[in-house]
């Protein structure tokens, strides 16, 4: 149940071609779902970060785009 739960932060709204709209990348995607997700529970990076027990630099880094996690730590920002 977890591992469908986690792939949840990967799925993206379908960008419109026509309107210049380009794909979203796998990162750009999760680093919106985990945004989105955050800001509806009303939490900070910081909070975020301690509740999946993982470093805040780090967070901010998928934020970012620049950091990729695995199956085991997508399943950690399951909240």
């Amino acid at each position: 149940m977890v591992k469908c739960k986690a792939y949840i932060l990967l799925v993206c709204v379908a960008q419109d071609p026509e309107k210049g709209e380009k794909p979203m990348s796998i990162a750009a995607c999760l680093a919106t779902n985990i945004k989105r997700m955050r800001k509806e529970k009303q939490m900070t990076q910081s909070e975020l970060a301690e509740r999946a027990g993982i470093p805040l630099f780090f967070l901010q880094g998928i934020a970012a785009e620049r950091k990729w996690i695995s199956r085991d730590t997508a399943a950690k920002f399951i909240l």
